[in-house]
């Protein structure tokens, strides 16, 4: 075949950034060529139907037609072990994000020990990890306790069309772990449906290994190109993840899929003029939603009030700190704190918290919120919302909200890592982040929220935790108008204390 590279030898270790990490076992570039290493051996791939070269960030990949993967590797049965790492370059050719249904998906990889799916989801895009098992269960209870122990997915914003990444899929089957890399950064934590635990492989692995594939159809379609597939005998960590990269084309995330970030907020550029300020060091002057209704009907607004209280809690002032707690122990409800004040448009917001669990807990900022109409969430005829978080994303409200301490609820609680923006009416996720609170003790820990015009950077413990421009046109125009702000606490948080509650007016400073 014309363009055919001639590939080096599979066995050779990989030294980068102190990791040492095992030379692959399965090697195709694909550059222009079907031929590659499996084992040390020659051996050739075989195209999908209709499937065609296309230029990629190492020379050249292949972009599948639909029906069928972009090639078929044929990988001797030795090679599959309970414990691997696969890594190859995907590229949507149009941007992936969300969908309502049906939800479009295709199969991104699949072998005798694992299939990846993509689905664009709700509000998300989703990758699903089915790992096969070598067990036969006999009851349909153990059926599904066993698919439980099987699967794992996270949930990503976007992946760009037109972009190359560098994909890497991780899994230790003894251990029961399994971990997805974008660029070589981690990703939310794929956990199995129950909890992290050991599964059964397949006794005697054997087939070949299929990759790519086409998502939707018409206008919709997206085909998921591939390119420099490889596979490792071992489960990787991070500093192993990254030296893959070593010497090879990349570029860093930006809103997609869910990375970390360095650097803390640069607030240089910025002119801050304080217009609201509170350490919690006098009684709150605050009332609960429901008394301001009459039945189902709002009958007034919280006119000389500083806060309101949604959702059955209670908040008081208590040396410095104001503590917000769900009133019933055995179900704790979710709760909304708002500030009854309108805040500008641009806007600088400083508060520090300290969760009664580091390790269990969600809580959430709402920002440059009006409502549907345009006003005061707080106008008569918004309906009551108690703390039920539809009602906030897809309800009587237009604005963003993020997350910025997230844990799961089960376990003693498991660290999601991740912090994910919304954009409201609606659910979109736009942009993801990672969560430096959880986990981290009790704080207080301090939280940073800049926004001007549609550039929003939030800041947790003295670094950045989430970064996103809106456009103004991916997901609807952009939220340039001054409004209120709340802070959520999910149930499971049981009792969150704020130490300071501080708005700044930002105004970029003259140039110079």
């Amino acid at each position: 075949m014309r363009g055919m590279t001639r590939l080096a030898s599979a066995f050779v270790l990989i030294v980068a950034a102190g990791a040492r990490v095992s030379a692959q076992v399965v090697d195709f570039k694909l550059d222009g060529s079907l031929e590659g290493k499996a084992g040390g051996r020659s051996v050739r791939a075989n195209l999908g139907d209709d499937a065609r070269f296309v230029e990629s960030v190492e020379g050249q990949g292949v972009e599948p037609a639909p029906g069928a993967p972009a090639v078929v590797i044929p990988v001797p049965h030795d090679l599959w072990k309970a414990s691997g790492t696969l890594a190859f370059r995907v590229r949507p050719s149009r941007t992936i994000r969300f969908s309502d249904k049906p939800w479009p998906s295709t199969v991104l990889a699949k072998c005798p020990l694992f299939q990846l799916s993509l689905m664009e989801y709700q509000r998300h895009l989703r990758l699903i990890a089915n790992m096969l098992s070598g067990e036969t269960p006999e009851t349909k209870a153990e059926r599904r306790k066993l698919s439980w122990a099987t699967r794992g997915n996270l949930f990503w914003s976007h992946l760009k069309g037109g972009q190359w990444y560098h994909f890497a899929f991780t899994w230790d089957a003894e251990k029961g772990r399994m971990d997805t890399y974008l660029n070589g950064s981690i990703q939310q934590e794929m956990r199995l449906r129950r909890r992290w635990q050991p599964w059964p492989p397949p006794r005697n692995p054997s087939g070949n290994l299929e990759v790519g594939g086409v998502m939707g159809e018409g206008e919709n379609e997206a085909r998921i190109a591939i390119d420099s597939v490889r596979l490792y005998p071992d489960f990787m960590d991070e500093p192993e993840v990254a030296a893959l990269l070593e010497g090879r084309p990349n570029f860093p995330l930006t809103n997609e899929g869910r990375w970390d970030l360095e650097g803390s907020l640069d607030l240089s550029p910025y002119k801050l003029d304080l217009v609201y300020e509170t350490e919690f060091d006098e009684p709150l002057n605050w009332i609960q939603e429901e008394k301001l209704f009459e039945g189902d009907r709002r009958v007034r607004p919280p006119e000389g009030k500083d806060w309101v209280l949604e959702g059955p809690g209670e908040a008081h002032t208590e040396d410095g700190r104001c503590v917000v707690r769900s009133t019933d122990e055995e179900r704790p409800y979710h709760l909304v704190f708002w500030s009854t004040r309108e805040f500008p448009k641009d806007f600088l917001l400083e508060f520090g918290i300290s969760p009664s669990n580091a390790k269990v807990g969600l809580t959430i900022v709402f920002f440059a919120t009006r409502n549907l109409e345009g006003g005061s969430p707080f106008a008569l005829n918004a309906p009551k919302r108690a703390g039920v978080f539809k009602n906030y994303h897809s309800g009587f409200l237009n604005g963003y909200h993020t997350s910025y301490f997230a844990t799961n609820p089960f376990d003693g609680g498991i660290l999601r890592r991740t912090t994910n923006l919304r954009k409201n009416k609606g659910f979109y996720m736009p942009a993801a982040g990672i969560d430096r609170i959880g986990g981290a003790g009790p704080g207080p820990h301090r939280v940073r929220l800049l926004k001007v015009g549609g550039k929003i950077r939030l800041e947790t413990r003295g670094r950045l935790a989430l970064v996103y421009d809106d456009d103004g046109k991916t997901y609807g125009p952009a939220w340039t108008h001054p409004g209120w702000i709340g802070l959520r606490q999910m149930g499971h948080s049981r009792q969150v204390s704020y130490t300071h509650f501080k708005v700044w007016q930002v105004e970029p400073k003259p140039v110079q």
